[in-house]
């Protein structure tokens, strides 16, 4: 609730709670009653609209455009209570853009998580190529799911200042996908450890459901990262269709914001970079022996581990709790370090990854510059008989739309 005549320009962001603008004419006794109540007499529907009709009080509805609810609210009030209503344009921000990003997981790094873990754990395939394949799979899913989602149920947008929109873009792209794999890692390591069972495929198909509560994590650092940058938020931005959006990420067309580079080849770009990245990071943590129990277990643990995998079979979750030095928590161990892996692979070797593939494309197909010979001097006079004045007009010799 907003006080009469309070100025709340600069109201704390921990100081609003529940956003009703108020502006009675006059103290009245019964302006509290009527719109709390009390435990016997429940607000009065009817009291409410006729102080609403008499402007004793103004209801203030929150749009999808920031701005318009501040222009209502200036012209309702002549207040400014921008940190509230971006407080509340936020919040809604933040549940839509959450959703989006679940339903792009899930058919992306959580299906095929998912059903790789299923395969490795009843199929006994094998759990190398099963991840693998899992990989190439969940990035050419993620890719494009970002594409159709994004363009389909068109979520938030972030509006950054040109000044740090290439310092938000390049945290946002290489930062935020590592900060969901470790705390995701940690979640689906405690849930391993609850199940108790050692088995990779196992491992998995826990990991493809617990990952999805990256989602928050990201969600929070997103918003703060945002705010860090002076940014805002843009509640319906406008997006072009799902079929114009798809049709545009496989185009040769220029992308003026990679450099004018086509947007196939950049996506191409990313999408075989991140394969790269995450292959390397797979075969590495599994050679080195990450992905199993036994590294974690210390020198004593490590050896009953190895024993009774040479002689009676697999160990089971209680070998892991009786010999290993963490006991259970060694499972929540190993994710992490398997998570941390493929976080710094992501965040330090795909940016150089990229850089190499730019060099080598622009190597072989150097940005195009418009020379003496690609432009012609078209004159042109205006339909006026009595007016001699001409005007030139620089005509260049392709099928670019941008024309002087």
């Amino acid at each position: 609730m907003i006080e009469e005549n309070k100025n709340v320009e600069n109201v704390p962001l921990e100081e609003v709670s529940i956003f009703i603008p108020i502006v009675p004419e006059k103290k009245k006794d019964d302006l509290k009653k009527i719109l709390i109540g009390d435990e016997n007499t429940p607000p009065s529907t009817e009291k409410i609209e006729q102080l609403v009709v008499n402007n004793d009080i103004i209801l203030q509805s929150v749009h999808d455009d920031p701005i318009v609810t501040l222009e209502e609210f200036r012209e309702h009030t002549g207040l400014e209570p921008d940190e509230a209503i971006t407080l509340a344009a936020e919040c809604g921000a933040f549940w839509k853009r959450f959703g989006v990003e679940v339903i792009i997981h899930s058919v992306s790094f959580g299906g095929a998580g998912f059903a790789a873990g299923l395969v490795i754990k009843f199929l006994k395939t094998d759990p190398v190529l099963g991840m693998l394949l899992s990989n190439f799979v969940a990035v050419i899913a993620n890719e494009n799911a970002k594409v159709f989602f994004e363009h389909l149920l068109n979520p938030p947008e972030d509006n950054i200042p040109p000044e740090n929109k290439a310092k938000f873009e390049f945290a946002k792209k290489y930062a935020f996908y590592p900060l969901a794999v470790v705390f995701s890692s940690i979640v689906s390591g405690i849930g391993v450890m609850v199940v108790n069972d050692p088995d990779l495929g196992t491992r998995l198909a826990l990991g493809a459901g617990t990952s999805q509560l990256g989602g928050p994590v990201t969600g929070i650092a997103h918003n703060a990262l945002r705010k860090h940058y002076g940014g805002t938020i843009i509640m319906k931005p406008e997006r072009v269709g799902v079929k114009e959006a798809m049709i545009k990420y496989y185009s040769t067309k220029e992308n003026p914001k990679d450099e004018n580079r086509p947007y196939l080849v950049g996506n191409m770009r990313n999408t075989l970079t991140r394969m790269g990245v995450l292959t390397v990071s797979t075969l590495c943590t599994w050679y080195i022996g990450f992905y199993g129990v036994e590294i974690y277990c210390g020198d004593e643990g490590r050896r009953h581990l190895e024993n009774i995998t040479h002689t009676t079979g697999n160990y089971t979750g209680h070998d892991v709790n009786e010999y290993c030095l963490f006991g259970s928590l060694t499972y929540p161990l190993r994710e992490v370090a398997i998570g941390a892996i493929k976080a710094i692979a992501v965040m330090f070797l795909q940016p150089v990854a990229n850089t190499v593939f730019n060099k080598i494309y622009d190597y072989f197909y150097p940005p195009q510059q418009p020379d003496e010979e690609d432009v012609r001097i078209v004159d042109v006079t205006d339909g006026d008989p009595n007016d001699q004045s001409e005007h030139k007009i620089v005509e260049l010799d392709d099928d670019s739309e941008d024309k002087v």
